[in-house]
Parts: structure tokens; C-alpha cells; sequence
């Protein structure tokens, strides 16, 4: 992007570059809109429809392709990569949150019997002892001299197995000047906080974005008949995938392989190949089934550096695994946010104004303002003709933040959904008529970019509302007893989030066979969501070929399949069955012109379907697809790449809707019941979209009751990075979840599509917190909602 922008940017490939991309379409629309025009093949303009029809595959609940060999583990996972001679690995940390590297013995490490190879920045061959895995400030070395964080990587060792690595960690010895640290992001701020790098900003502020305004928010509070003010905060909360990080990784002369377990193949290759200053065909990433992911598996992170240099040192491949403590710990997290919410209103639930102030805390991460996204959604749900947005982020000395399932929204969802509903409740009016009367159903009103025709948010809402009896069940708070000190309550939330849109790059590869038989060749990942069904499901519609003569290559692999991004961002469906969908339409024109020569026809008056190729006015006349491809003399070869347009806001829509059981004694919450309405588009599979729906609400459920990751706030050390102090809901925790799709398909994606895979995180916790509400008549304005604050805000009444 640097080369069309004359600005400042990473690489067009950058994976980190392309997750905030992902993450945050408004970027990238804005991106687009100046400098498209220079990409070849751009034109901004709306994508070629597929034709309306009555589909044969798309549209019809499929079992995944994976979904066998994934919950009888025979999948091949990233663990289960044994090679011949394979050395493991494991990694010192730092004991401090703050601490610089004076000294550093790995001789008695190196001299245990087992072990291969001690590397740290005292030893690191000199051309990585400055490379930059992320630029900060302050920058995040290889191996560093300055650690930021208690499970900093210090050193790694390589041994024969495990326990050998495992003793020569206690053989290293390391001498530390420890330097002040800040835990906490309201104090990082502060002008005398300790800063942890020469920083022209107060304390260890990070970035300051610029004020997004409209209109006149002093004039529009002057003008309104309430005012409502108040602060709210969210957790440190973790990715908690099934299987952690890891990878193994082997060098065949001056070419690395590495079979990771990763939401993208292309981000591990290109991240590896910059830091080890390789050519990208050079280094070939592979990835096959993946144990969750939710965002912190994007691209090469210091593990897969470390592994990687260790094998070229020793000569043999290495294996590393990490530990839940380091997947906690060395990974990344959900960033707490601190959002400050100021609205007013008429009495008639009009809002007049209404101003934001996000708080970001990056964990030790410089170089980026995480709070700025938030913004979209505090900016895009509710009409509000003045307003005012800000967002400021702040370093802190502990684990660093990153992207995990709905990037920054569900911050905003939470601080938004609830406010909004104290105003209804002060005013008197309904929750649900206070939404249906202020919802943005035209677009950004910031830029002036529209939504697609007939946004769904509406339907979201009504929908929900009637599977959930919305008008008979709500009642005022703490009226319905249900027996003894436990109450019934009921809620709702609505959101708007940018996840979903496609994203560059989109491509594909098909190939049809000289027996009729389809293969996909993508390397769109499958972390659980199914987009390995999904993709092979759009390029069989396409191609008219059965679902049953249908298949996708078993695993990613930067050598086969073309880049078509990571599945993060709710991308994939739209973006990597984009670049399938261009495929099967190369392959189809394909195969129509060979049949026009076969059936003595113009290509115009044929199609495909039940893997033949007929006249469409005279049906009876056709050929087997297989016959085109032996005419071919081999299979048919179908390449597909896709941009998107620039005209349109693309943005995803829900409304979930929470009943609640809370006990006035215990503080006690028991969710009963939950209805989430998503407006997807087009639902590509509907059997994978409701899974995504029922699967991110589980994980709101953890957000809304349970999850937060803690650290000592004297010391930095974590509290909680295991599994077993780490409350997440369990399947006790988990209600009856009616998922609800409400299809209106986008005019900027030929399918119509809009991904799901994130949005379903963000609704449930403001719903559930309505929901307390109306139970037993308090508020709780931070996340996690549990029992001790709960009790806490009924003594205070």
C-alpha cells in the first residue's frame, strides 16, 4: 500500500496489516476509495451477481466436510507432526514486568547432556539481533535485552525431548535490572507514570486519535430534556483455544518448512521469511486442522522465530508446543476498554447528542491505537445528528493485546446497549420501541457511505422480539419472583460491527476433472467455522456439479493453494469464496465454450447443472461435464481473483435477546434462555452459520459472567492463566440458544454474503446485563457481572 498511498504503511503484505485491515473495514474502504484506482483490475463498481435462482447447494444445511475427523480426532493437528530426529523446545520467560537484561550464562544449560541449543539475544547470530517482529515503540525484538511483561521470552532451548528442555531452564542464569513498571492504564496516562520508552506523549500513552465530530454536541446536550453520563469497562479476557500455539519447523538446505496451527498459513511464511530475511518461496507454511484460534493465531509470532532458528542451528527439525501459561501469557488477549458515555434526550427518546472517550489498555503493545476500534459501532448504531468520538490507548506492563473474536466492538456493544437502555428506563419507554426509534438504517454518518439496500437491523430486532414474546415477557424491574430470592428478568441488545466484509487478497483455484469430479484448491483455513464446507459448496453451485463429486484439498499449504487471506475478521466465507466464486465462473466459461463446439451452440444459450451442460432452452440436449474435460485433454483449470467495491459501508447486523434467573441472596446469575437474530446476507451453509451464532454466544456468556484474566497489581505477575482459575462457562453455564438468520444479501458481494463468525460474541453480555437489570432493578457497568458485584450493587439500593 506504501507504493500507492505516498504514505507511510506496511507492506501490501504484511499479515499484521492484513488482520487490521480485516478487522476494521472502514480502513480499508477508505484505503480503497482514494488509491483503488491504481490497483489493476479496480473499479470500485458493484460485483456481478450470481443469478437468482433456486440453488441446488447453497442455501442447504450441510454437515462439514471436517466435521468428522475433527471430533473423533483423527484430524492432523499441528501437534501431531512427528519428524524423524525432532529436537522440542522450551522457552525461559521473565519473572518481571519490567526488567532489563544485564547478564546472561547459558553454559551449564548448553552442557546438559540432551540438549542441542541455547539461544538468546547474547548468542543470536548478529543478523537477528535487531530484527523487528513489530516496530512499537517500543520494539519487539527476537530475543530481547528489555523485557516488558512477566512471560517475556528470555531464552530458548532445544533438547532431545522435553523434560531435558524443561531442566536447562533452570540451568540459565540470568541477571536482571529491574525498572518500574505500570499495571494499570489510568496510571500509565498520568504525565509521571514511568514511561517505558522515550515517549513525547504523557506517561506511556501510545496514540491519541484525532476527534471524530458532527455537528454540535454542547448545542444538542443544551437541547435535551435528559442527560445521561457515566463510565463503563470490560476485562482482560482470553482467546482459551482447545489447543494452544504451536508448530514444528525443518530447514531442507536453505528452504524452511513449517506445519503450524494457524488461522493463516500466508501470514506465517511471509512473517517468517521478513524475520529470517528469506525469500517467501523459500519458506512454505502448511496447516491442517486447527484446535480454535478466535483470533490469536494470525501470523509468525516469536515461537515459530525461535523454533525455525533453533532448527537452523542444530541441523533437525524442532518442535514447540506451548504451555497454557505461555498461551496466556506470551500470546495475545482481548484489550480491556474504559469507555466514557455521554447522551441526551428528548422525551420522546429523540437523541439530541451523544459523545464517546475510549480508553484503550494495549498491554505491552506500542504502535497502535486499539481504541479507535471501538468507535464504528458507538458511531453507526444510533442516529445522532451530534456527536463527538475519541479514543486514546495506553501501554501498559503486561499481556499484550491483540485480535480476538469481533475486534473491539463488543467493547463498545456492552458501554452502548447498556446506557441506552438506562435512558429508555428513565424516560419510561419501552427498550425495544426506544431502538426501533433510533437505529441508523441509512449508513456512515460520518462519510456518507450507505448501507446495502434494506439493512437487517429491524428485523433483527422484531424477529427476536417475537420468538422471545418480547410484548407479553417484559415487565418492570424486580417484579417477577419466581420462588424464594430468585427473579426473573429479560433484556435486549442490538449491535452493528464492520466484521463480515470481504477484504483483499480473494483468490482461488478449481480444478475440474476428466470424470466430472471438482476440486477446490483454497487456502482459506478452517479454525471450526466450517469455510472448508462453505467454499467447496459455492464453486459446486457455480460449476452445476454435485455436491457428492465434490472436494477441497486437505490442508492449507502456501506451495498449492494462492494467498486468499487468514479467516479473521469474519472474512472468509466472503472473501475466500469471492476468489472460489471467480474460479468456478473461469472454469464454467471453460467448459461452456468446449460444449457450444460439442453441441454445435452459442455459448449464450447453455448452463450447467447436475454436472451436465445443456441448452437452456431445449434441456434435453447436453453433456456430461466429464466429457467437456476429456475434450480438454485434461481436467479444466479455473483461476479466480476478486477486489471489492468502494460505494457502500458493509456492515453486520444482530439483536439478542437474554432471559435471566438472579438470586437476591447468592448475586447468583442464571441464563435461561437466548435469541440471537444475525442478518447474514446470504446463508452460504445455514447448518455452519448456526453454529457460529451458538458458539460465539457461549463465549459472550464467559465475557458477560466469568472471564477475566488477572495479574497482581503490585507485581505483574498473572493470577489466573490456567485453565482451572480461569472461570469460563461451562455446559452447565449455557441455556437454550435459538439462533434466528435473517438474510437481506448485500449489493457489494456477488452472493449476496456478509460473514457471522464474529458478531455473535458481542450481543450477548449487554443483553444478559439488561436482563440482571430488570430482575433485580441494579446495574452493573463492568465486565465480568459477577456474583460479588452483583451483591455489592443490591447492598448500595
Amino acid at each position: 500500500m506504501a507504493t500507492i498511498t505516498g504514505k507511510t504503511l506496511p507492506a501490501a503484505g504484511d499479515p499484521e496489516f492484513l488482520l487490521n485491515l480485516a478487522e476494521h473495514e472502514e480502513t480499508l474502504r477508505d484505503l480503497f476509495a482514494e488509491h483503488g484506482s491504481q490497483l489493476p483490475g479496480f473499479t470500485g463498481a458493484a460485483p456481478a451477481p450470481v443469478e437468482a435462482k433456486e440453488f441446488a447447494i447453497i442455501g442447504h444445511r450441510t454437515p462439514h466436510v471436517r466435521g468428522f475427523s475433527a471430533v473423533t480426532g483423527t484430524g492432523k493437528f499441528a501437534s501431531d507432526v512427528q519428524l524423524p530426529g525432532m529436537l522440542y523446545m522450551k522457552t525461559l520467560s521473565s519473572p518481571y514486568g519490567h526488567a532489563r537484561i544485564t547478564k546472561i550464562d547459558t553454559s551449564k544449560a548448553e552442557a546438559l547432556p540432551g540438549v542441542h541449543a541455547v539461544l538468546s539475544h547474547a548468542n543470536l547470530p548478529e543478523e537477528y539481533q535487531k530484527v523487528k517482529l513489530s516496530s512499537g515503540p517500543p520494539p519487539r525484538y527476537i530475543l530481547p535485552d528489555e523485557v516488558f511483561y512477566v512471560g517475556e521470552e528470555v531464552a530458548v532451548v532445544a533438547a532431545e525431548n522435553e523434560h531435558i528442555a524443561e531442566e536447562a531452564l533452570g540451568l540459565i542464569e540470568v541477571e536482571y535490572e529491574e525498572m518500574p513498571a505500570v499495571y494499570d492504564a489510568l496510571e500509565a496516562m498520568r504525565p509521571n507514570a514511568p514511561k517505558n520508552w522515550d515517549n513525547d506523549l504523557d506517561g506511556n500513552i501510545v496514540a491519541i486519535a484525532d476527534p471524530i465530530m458532527r455537528g454540535d454536541p454542547d448545542k444538542g446536550f443544551a437541547e435535551a430534556d435528559l442527560v445521561l453520563e457515566d463510565r463503563y469497562a470490560t476485562s482482560v479476557e482470553q482467546h482459551s483455544e482447545v489447543e494452544t500455539s504451536g508448530c514444528v519447523a525443518m530447514w531442507e538446505g536453505d528452504r524452511l518448512t513449517i506445519w503450524d496451527s494457524t488461522q493463516y498459513a500466508y501470514g506465517v511464511r511471509d512473517g517468517a521469511s521478513r524475520a529470517l530475511g528469506l525469500a517467501q518461496d523459500k519458506v512454505r507454511a502448511i496447516s491442517n486442522f486447527v484446535g480454535g484460534g478466535f483470533g490469536n493465531k494470525t501470523g509468525a509470532d516469536r515461537f515459530q522465530i525461535h523454533a525455525a532458528l533453533l532448527a537452523k542451528v542444530t541441523g533437525r527439525p524442532v518442535r514447540v508446543m506451548l504451555s497454557r501459561f505461555e498461551q496466556y501469557n506470551q500470546t495475545t488477549h482481548r484489550y480491556p476498554v474504559i469507555s466514557d458515555l455521554k447522551m441526551g434526550v428528548k422525551k420522546d427518546g429523540t437523541i439530541t447528542a451523544f459523545t464517546v472517550r475510549c480508553i484503550g489498555d494495549n498491554g505491552a503493545v506500542g504502535g497502535s491505537n486499539r481504541a479507535t476500534g471501538s468507535l464504528f459501532t458507538f458511531q453507526q448504531l444510533y442516529t445522532a445528528s451530534n456527536a463527538r468520538f475519541e479514543a486514546i490507548s495506553v501501554f501498559t506492563n503486561k499481556f499484550r493485546a491483540g485480535a480476538l473474536r469481533c475486534v473491539g466492538h463488543p467493547q463498545a456493544t456492552f458501554a452502548q446497549e447498556i446506557h441506552v437502555d438506562r435512558i429508555a428506563h428513565e424516560l419510561g419507554i419501552n427498550p425495544l420501541d426506544f431502538r426501533l426509534k433510533n437505529i441508523n438504517e441509512v449508513g456512515d454518518q460520518d462519510n456518507g457511505l450507505p448501507y446495502s439496500k434494506d439493512p437487517g437491523l429491524r428485523e433483527c430486532l422484531l424477529k427476536g422480539a417475537e420468538r422471545i414474546s418480547w410484548k407479553e415477557t417484559w415487565h418492570a424491574p424486580g417484579q417477577k419472583l419466581i420462588e424464594g430470592t430468585r427473579y426473573h428478568g429479560i433484556g435486549l441488545a442490538a449491535h452493528v460491527c464492520t466484521h463480515g466484509a470481504a477484504s483483499p487478497p480473494m483468490a482461488g483455484i478449481v480444478k475440474v476433472n476428466t470424470d466430472g469430479s471438482l476440486q477446490v484448491i483454497s487456502a482459506a483455513q478452517d479454525t471450526g467455522s466450517g469455510v472448508r464446507t462453505a467454499v467447496p459448496m459455492i464453486a459446486a453451485e457455480v460449476l452445476g456439479i454435485p455436491w457428492e463429486q465434490t472436494s477441497i484439498t486437505p490442508e492449507t499449504d502456501t506451495s498449492v493453494a494462492p494467498n486468499t487471506g487468514g479467516t479473521y475478521g469474519s472474512r472468509m466465507t466472503s472473501s475466500g469464496g469471492w476468489g472460489i466464486l471467480e474460479a468456478a465462473r473461469d472454469a464454467k466459461q471453460q467448459i461452456l465454450e468446449l460444449a457450444a463446439k460439442m453441441l454445435e451452440t452459442d455459448v449464450d444459450k447453455l448452463d450447467t447443472g447436475n454436472g451436465e451442460v445443456f441448452v437452456v432452452a431445449a434441456p434435453d440436449k447436453k453433456v456430461n461435464i466429464a466429457e467437456v474435460a476429456s475434450k480438454a485433454g485434461g481436467p479444466i483449470i479455473g483461476r479466480g481473483f476478486a477486489l471489492r467495491p468502494t460505494q457502500w459501508t458493509m456492515a453486520a447486523f444482530a439483536a439478542h435477546f437474554a432471559e435471566v434467573e438472579v438470586d437476591k441472596a447468592t448475586g447468583d446469575v442464571r441464563v435461561t434462555r437466548l435469541v440471537a437474530a444475525h442478518d447474514v446476507g446470504r446463508a452460504i451453509n445455514p447448518f455452519g452459520v448456526e453454529q457460529q451464532i451458538e458458539g460465539g454466544v457461549v463465549q459472550g456468556i464467559g465475557a458477560a459472567l466469568f472471564e477475566e484474566n488477572l495479574v497482581d497489581p503490585a507485581t505483574g505477575v498473572p493470577i489466573n492463566s490456567n485453565f482451572l482459575d480461569y472461570h469460563m462457562p461451562t455446559i452447565l453455564d449455557v441455556p437454550l440458544i435459538e439462533p434466528i438468520i435473517v438474510e437481506h444479501p448485500r449489493e457489494y458481494h456477488p452472493l449476496g454474503v456478509h460473514g457471522v463468525g464474529e458478531p455473535p460474541i458481542a450481543v450477548s453480555a449487554p443483553a444478559i446485563a439488561n436482563a440482571i437489570f430488570n430482575a433485580v432493578g441494579v446495574r452493573i457497568t463492568s465486565r465480568p457481572m459477577t456474583r460479588d458485584k452483583i451483591l455489592a450493587a443490591l447492598k448500595a439500593v
